[in-house]
């Protein structure tokens, strides 16, 4: 099932969910949404089998092609007249240029940087223009910032440094709060190859805020520094020892999360002392020795007794009855330590984290269970669930995955409640989307039966939708069929790419009538309204296309009239080969292209 239905049915629960859900206990349900997302996301079933070799051969050939269209595509950015559109498609590039022409990329994320402070440059617009166009250059160089990061921090440091967004009391958000979490983030990055400029960042951060963040970089500085980690954890509890800290919540988060997750022999064992020393004289002065079970200092304090007592008997009077909350409250601060290793470490290196956080086994096992049924590994899954000690929970978690198996190869009976199905929902738009979601499904195991289910979609939307559902249908139904190397996917795109021109030049006429669709003279990737939305879900899939025939696919993004929406359709076709997508959380901007 194509992105753009996958999406609304993740947002919204739409009824083909809660036929397969209506007996899942709600704690799972988010679970079987993502194993099933990601495991048709990730399926490598629905394509034409081929010789190793032969697929290798093909591989690389689509990408000296791809290369050579980005060349192009590098020659045309000058073009655009949009600082917007030059930013977004130029460092999109630089980013996949970068391992072939090192050089090159860094020039075009140079220039990105100009055109981002002439974003910020607003000049004479309206008020409510300003703060829109702020917003959405915000966003963008935080895009390219993370795009920077991932072939060089410390550059994507320089660049955040470089391109600072004017202050403006109307958006709603704080641009300097956000490049404080922005350059915190890169000195956890780059910690381990540089941690004297890491610590660097770590000090002027500690001079604004105490942010949550700090605790991850001390983690990632013991580990390759140790001297530099305890400079910093010193300067932090200097810090906490000056701040009241029943009034600074995120002082005394972080005071007690450093608690936790640094024992006194890990760094400096008096300055650990001092750490403890400051929140007993802040408990103390909250009268905590007699304060009620409300009193929010008191109750924190008291999650960490069992280090307190130790350091002194003396001045833990009252804090005792709050001890059993430590693994209730503590849980907050080994999570951001955790969260790292379950974003993206492997499967083993997920599980290797349950005998230093025990507290976070649940969690912990969970994601394990996610990212080994994520990368379509179901054996491993149902392994790691047969040893949760939950029975309840092992007996749902295996119900859910047998779920998933029989919808990829369903038998006669099965089929035959699909159709049983499709005739209890309400609409035709239903329909469609449920025989989509199901060809999807069945199409990693049994392409024929798939294409069957598609073909029953295909008679719904031609006699039975019209305007943008009958477009949004098609466009659904052709990215189906990519899905299932069936080339009917472009002879639905063929027909779909003149309306679609259509569409666009009859909003360029109503600019700013009911949605603003042009910035600069140019298409803005913002997918405002309807046919914004619509073009979005397109490029977002448009690597299915790319992956099935590139030249053909080329072909058909070259019929896009309006030469910025062009320029982004190619680019997306590129994009596909020379960096396809590993996860299926990637993040959606514009048309698709980050």
């Amino acid at each position: 099932m194509p992105f753009v239905k996958r999406q609304r049915f993740l947002n919204t629960g739409e009824p083909v969910f809660r036929l397969f859900l209506k007996r899942s206990p709600l704690s799972h349900r988010l679970f079987l949404l993502c194993v099933i997302i990601s495991l048709f996301i990730h399926s490598g079933a629905v394509r034409a089998q081929q010789p190793a070799a032969a697929r290798q051969d093909d591989v690389a050939i689509k990408q000296d092609k791809a290369l050579k269209l980005l060349e192009s595509l590098t020659g045309q950015v000058g073009t655009l007249r949009s600082a917007e559109n030059r930013a977004r498609i130029g460092s999109n590039i630089a980013d996949l240029l970068w391992s072939h022409d090192e050089k090159r990329a860094r020039g075009l994320f140079t220039a990105t940087a100009e055109d981002l402070n002439a974003g910020f440059n607003t000049g004479d617009l309206a008020e409510s223009e300003r703060v829109r166009t702020l917003a959405v250059f915000s966003q963008l160089r935080r895009n390219i910032v993370d795009r920077i990061a991932k072939h060089d921090p410390n550059l994507a440091l320089e660049y955040l440094h470089s391109t600072r967004p004017p202050v403006n009391e109307k958006l709603l958000f704080d641009p300097q709060e956000l490049d404080r979490a922005l350059e915190l983030q890169l000195a956890v990055r780059i910690a381990a190859e540089n941690p004297q400029l890491a610590l660097k960042v770590g000090h002027e951060t500690l001079a604004k805020c105490f942010c949550p963040n700090l605790l991850l970089l001390l983690s990632k500085l013991v580990k390759k520094e140790k001297g530099e980690a305890q400079d910093l954890f010193k300067a932090i509890v200097e810090k906490l020892k000056r701040a009241d800290l029943a009034q600074d919540e995120m002082g005394l988060q972080l005071a007690l999360n450093l608690v936790r997750a640094f024992p006194e022999q890990t760094l400096d064992e008096q300055v650990y002392r001092d750490l403890l020393g400051a929140l007993l004289t802040s408990a103390a002065s909250n009268g905590c020795s007699t304060a009620e079970d409300w009193s929010y200092v008191c109750r924190n304090i008291g999650s960490v007794y069992s280090q307190l007592v130790k350091y002194d008997p003396s001045r833990v009077a009252g804090l005792q009855r709050w001890a059993g909350e430590e693994e209730q409250i503590g849980g907050e601060a080994s999570w951001i330590q955790v969260q790292d290793v379950m974003k993206n470490g492997t499967v083993e290196e997920i599980l290797a984290l349950v005998p230093q956080y025990p507290e976070l086994q649940v969690y912990i096992q969970r994601a394990a269970i996610i990212k080994a049924a994520t990368a379509g590994d179901t054996a491993r899954a149902r392994q790691l669930v047969a040893g949760l000690p939950e029975e309840g929970q092992r007996r749902n978690l295996m119900a859910e995955l047998d779920r998933i198996e029989t919808w990829t190869s369903p038998d006669a009976d099965k089929l035959a409640e699909i159709q049983s199905a499709l005739s209890a929902l309400r609409s035709n738009q239903e329909r469609v989307d449920f025989l989509l979601y199901v060809a999807g499904q069945v199409g990693t195991r049994d392409r024929k039966t798939a294409v069957r289910l598609a073909n029953q979609a295909s008679q719904i939307i031609d006699a039975n939708l019209a305007g943008k559902e009958q477009l949004r249908g098609q466009i659904s139904l052709a990215l189906v069929y990519c899905l299932l190397n069936n080339d009917r996917g472009f002879a639905i795109m063929e027909s779909v790419v003149p309306k679609l021109n259509e569409l666009v030049a009859a909003a360029v006429t109503l600019d700013r009538f009911e949605n603003t669709y042009l910035r600069d003279g140019e298409w803005a990737m913002s997918a405002e309204g309807n046919l914004g939305s619509l073009l979005t879900d397109l490029a977002q899939n448009a690597g299915d296309f790319a992956r099935l025939d590139f030249d053909r696919s080329v072909n058909l993004a070259s019929q896009v009239e309006r030469p910025e929406l062009r320029l982004m359709a190619q680019l997306k076709i590129a994009q596909a080969i020379l960096a396809p997508v590993k996860s299926p959380s990637a993040t959606r901007e514009s048309l698709g292209v980050r």
